[in-house]
């Protein structure tokens, strides 16, 4: 959690250097354990002690990323990749003749019209299949792990933040275009050092904030451990390459980028990344913002 503007992956396929070998896999397990102890039998009596805790988690998470640095993955631009998205969008179905992702303010990217649209009028059509879901989760090869880990069965976040890690770590994933034009680093409070987070000392949101850095950290210690000890987690992409730094980030992604979608025969709610439609600041559509039930059309943007 050292510096939040630094960027340290992105869209890269894995190599044997990216690989954190066993003997850093050792030397993380003490610390780790440590890490999970403090965040799963935390008894914060008062905002100093929660501070004070908020601390020392603070620490045992830098001497994590500093051992799993060496193993990042090298970040790439963007911007050299929204060509292939298009075409990835265009052969798999996506309407999108009105609108182009630009890049809007400070290195971010944002759908803009390059026509006027009129009210109602449907000007994105994402197909279903390229949504990922909690659906195509389950379909995947994490399928067997979801079925039987309480985690993942229970937090379909989660789940879907490891189904994006194992497609990033797949250099022939259906969904490579998509991963490849997301951000790198994100402004969720993953990424906020220490003097970030004391900025809020006084507000309202730090309790909040408190409890989604423990949960994160204690989510990661939990997959650190599963990756080296259940056998079928071990059989998965994931575990030789799982690092604080690539679980934030997807997670920063699922946080920041999820929608929720009706499943095909309307039973049900699942949270989803929807390509294209996630670059968007929109407003819901007068529902038929699902118009087909293979579809999902987008008529309305500010």
């Amino acid at each position: 959690m050292k510096n939040s503007k630094k960027k340290v992956l992105q869209n890269c396929a894995p190599h044997e250097i990216n690989k954190v070998p066993k003997k850093v896999k050792d030397q993380l397990k003490p610390i780790v354990q440590k890490l999970l102890n403090q965040c799963s039998n935390s008894k914060v009596l008062s905002r100093k002690l929660e501070w004070d805790e908020m601390k020392t988690n603070y620490a045992l998470l830098q001497t994590i990323q500093e051992l799993e640095k060496k193993y990042h993955f090298p970040v790439t631009d963007r911007s050299e990749h929204w060509e292939k998205f298009y075409e990835w969008c265009s052969e798999h179905g996506a309407k999108f003749s009105c609108v182009k992702v630009k890049k809007i303010s400070d290195g971010n990217f944002g759908v803009v019209a390059e026509e006027d649209i009129k009210e109602h009028e449907p000007f994105l059509t994402i197909p279903r299949k390229m949504m990922m879901s909690e659906i195509s989760a389950k379909n995947s090869k994490l399928g067997p792990l979801i079925s039987k880990d309480p985690i993942l069965q229970h937090m379909p976040n989660i789940q879907l933040a490891m189904h994006l890690l194992m497609e990033y770590l797949n250099p022939d994933s259906f969904w490579k275009p998509y991963i490849s034009i997301l951000p790198s680093t994100f402004d969720t409070v993953l990424y906020f050092t220490l003097e970030e987070l004391q900025e809020l000392q006084g507000s309202p949101v730090l309790d909040e904030v408190f409890k989604i850095l423990r949960s994160v950290a204690r989510q990661y210690c939990y997959f650190f451990q599963l990756f080296q000890n259940d056998s079928y987690a071990k059989s998965l992409n994931i575990g030789q390459y799982f690092t604080y730094d690539l679980y934030r980030w997807a997670v920063s992604a699922v946080m920041t980028r999820q929608n929720v979608i009706p499943t095909a025969d309307g039973s049900q709610q699942v949270t989803s990344l929807v390509p294209f439609f996630d670059m968007c600041n929109h407003i819901n559509g007068k529902l038929p913002l699902l118009r087909a039930i293979s579809q999902l059309e987008c008529d309305e943007i500010w």
